[in-house]
């Protein structure tokens, strides 16, 4: 029964925010909430990782790898997107930023992600699991995207995730 609910889900409900919700959405990562928001994670990231490749995983308009790369100039970060806009938005947030270089936007399925095994030092995802259909299939993904020694960070206000 519940296979057939995520079916379902799958074929019939959007994953990725759709326009003209996405521009809406970019709007809304602008206010001063958020930002302080981005600001206070990317500063806790910057004090915990000081090389390396960093993977956000459900990156919106992209300012949490925008602001982790002013703070911390040896870390790569990646972030993905299953909306072909936010990967568009974000990617013009990082080059207002003049941060082109250094952070990399790509439209990308968490669910099957086409990254190599341990390849990402931190994985972070912040706002993006109520999006989630099958939260533990990517959740399995980051876990196999991580390295031996890394981490996931995953903030967001869904409740229903089983322990």
């Amino acid at each position: 029964m519940l296979e057939t609910v995520y079916r379902f889900l799958e074929k019939h409900v959007p994953e990725a925010i759709p326009l003209p919700f996405t521009r809406i959405y970019d709007l809304f990562a602008r206010t001063r909430l958020m930002k302080d928001f981005y600001r206070e994670v990317a500063s806790e990231v910057a004090s915990e990782i000081y090389s390396g490749k960093i993977l956000d995983v459900g990156t919106g308009p992209g300012y949490l790898p925008i602001e982790i790369a002013k703070l911390a100039p040896n870390i790569e970060v990646i972030g993905i997107d299953l909306s072909n806009d936010m990967v568009r938005i974000a990617r013009k947030n990082a080059e207002k930023a003049k941060l082109l270089e250094k952070v990399k936007f790509m439209v990308e399925n968490a669910n099957e992600m086409t990254f190599e095994d341990s390849l990402f030092d931190l994985v972070i995802s912040t706002g993006s699991l109520h999006h989630w259909k099958r939260p533990i299939r990517i959740i399995n993904e980051i876990y196999r995207v991580f390295k031996d020694e890394g981490n996931a960070w995953i903030f967001d206000l869904r409740s229903d995730i089983p322990k």
